[in-house]
């Protein structure tokens, strides 16, 4: 009988049976390295992505966190999954973001952004530009040509969506070329429709308001019939940072019966070298809106105009706080000592932030300081402005302390005014808000003139009955209290002949 002959391991049944189940493992891992090789990348970066719309707390933060890591040999990756189609997240804020991000921004793949059908990646790449040249680098003086191509397109869109992000790309460029893409904006015909379109565009040839083509686009807006105040205070605003002179477009402009329009003038005068502008900031110091006849003056204290100094006894008559403390700080800036006593003057104003400016710049003109003590003007610079109005009040408060105060600084700076001088000042605050500054305003004038006219005895003698007189000081405050003023100011006019 034959001997059996016995069979090498390696072929047995159970070895066939690892080597089948080897060579699948190396097929399957030979597999997947091609399908990486192939689709790997762009999975991975289309997990990214849609990890960066994801609303877990911080899920976005490490999004970016492993974009970065996975650095520019994933660009071209990230840059099919943006720009394909069938986005299931935030398309066009992951894209700014993405397109944002080093190293992924390039120009080549924003300008392919741009020029994309995909309206949600144009606004995107129009973002990305945005936020570049506006947040991380210094805008350059000239506008690619191809930018400035798609956005003049972008202007010309029936779509208002396309319009914030051209006009704001427009507006970071000091190109002259993006004039000749504003003006046509701005010379829309007035439509509600368009009023935010023309609002936009007006705005963004400010910076360009030097040169004449946009001077001329601008004054037209100031000229056209039906323009909404904002759009036509927007072009003065322009033409007057731009140095425009000619008087005819102002003198209009104050005629308005807007208050913001006629604002707009006094506020940005200052900027215009011509002194043909300056008797219209003078025309302004009378305007009916005190927010109008602030800007005025401060305008004109910006241009140093001397007409400021010469007709101070008649603008501290102003019955705006506001109004007397530029005042004050106007007589510091012109630095004219004769004019000290007139700071002496507002120290007996009714406003405490009136007298703190005027014992400010008094302190600093003459570096003395009567009526506080060396400990507290030491630390005066250095205390908040809360705990200096409130030592201020103080000061107001006591009578004797702030008299004594005056009279040394009236001693050694010339005399003050007389207090029949001050009757004007206080006819005007009968008008005031404030039922304190109304109440010493009354008897200062029955005290300096004798007469009490139209005032409430209770409220001038006081009493011990503290819920009347605040019965009638309430009665008094909401009484016709202008008439009583027009009454006071005609008996005045007629002593002082």
């Amino acid at each position: 009988m034959a001997k059996r002959r016995k069979k090498n391991w390696y072929v047995t049944r159970p070895a066939r049976r690892a080597w089948v189940a080897l060579a699948v493992v190396v097929a399957l891992y030979a597999g997947w390295r091609v399908f990486d090789a192939v689709l790997g990348d762009t999975l991975a970066a289309r997990s990214v992505l849609s990890r960066l719309a994801s609303d877990e707390p911080g899920e976005a933060d490490e999004a970016r966190t492993e974009m970065r890591r996975m650095g520019a040999p994933f660009r071209g990756h990230f840059e099919d999954a943006l720009l394909s189609g069938g986005r299931s997240f935030d398309a066009q804020q992951i894209l700014t973001d993405v397109l944002l991000l080093e190293p992924f921004y390039s120009r080549d793949a924003v300008a392919e952004a741009m020029k994309s059908k995909d309206p949600v990646v144009r606004r995107a790449a129009a973002s990305a530009v945005l936020m570049r040249y506006g947040e991380i680098a210094n805008p350059p003086e000239k506008i690619d040509d191809d930018v400035l191509v798609v956005l003049a397109e972008w202007t010309k869109e029936p779509d208002d969506r396309w319009l914030p992000p051209a006009l704001g790309l427009l507006g970071l460029f000091r190109d002259p070329r993006v004039v000749d893409v504003l003006i046509p904006l701005a010379e829309l015909a007035p439509t509600a429709a368009n009023e935010e379109t023309r609002f936009r565009a007006v705005r963004r040839l400010g910076p360009f308001a030097g040169e004449a083509r946009a001077v001329e686009a601008l004054t037209k807006v100031t000229n056209r019939d039906g323009e909404p105040s904002r759009i036509r205070s927007e072009a003065i605003r322009a033409l007057a940072a731009g140095g425009s002179a000619d008087p005819s477009i102002y003198w209009k402009a104050i005629e308005s019966e807007v208050g913001f329009e006629r604002q707009a003038v006094a506020e940005n005068l200052a900027r215009v070298r011509d002194p043909a502008v300056i008797p219209i900031l003078v025309r302004l110091l009378g305007d009916p809106n005190v927010d109008v006849r602030r800007s005025a003056l401060n305008s004109l204290v910006r241009k140093r105009s001397p007409i400021v100094m010469d007709r101070l006894d008649e603008l501290v008559e102003d019955r705006f706080w506001g109004i007397r403390a530029d005042l004050a700080m106007a007589v510091g800036q012109y630095r004219q000592r004769d004019r000290i006593p007139f700071l002496v003057w507002l120290l007996m104003d009714f406003d405490p932030e009136v007298v703190r400016i005027a014992y400010v710049e008094l302190f600093k003109q003459t570096k003395v300081h009567h009526g506080f003590t060396d400990e507290l003007w030491s630390v005066w610079g250095r205390i908040p402005i809360t705990d200096r109005a409130k030592e201020i009040r103080k000061f107001m408060r006591d009578e004797e302390r702030r008299e004594a105060a005056i009279t040394e600084w009236s001693k050694a700076w010339g005399p003050r005014k007389t207090d029949r001088a001050r009757v004007p000042h206080l006819v005007a605050m009968l008008t005031h808000r404030d039922s304190g500054n109304v109440e010493r305003a009354m008897k200062a004038l029955v005290k300096i003139t004798e007469r009490s006219d139209g005032f409430p005895p209770l409220l001038l003698e006081g009493g011990g009955d503290v819920a009347k007189v605040a019965e009638e000081r309430v009665r008094f405050m909401a009484s016709d209290r202008e008439a009583l003023a027009s009454g006071w100011r005609a008996w005045w006019a007629t002593q002082e002949k």
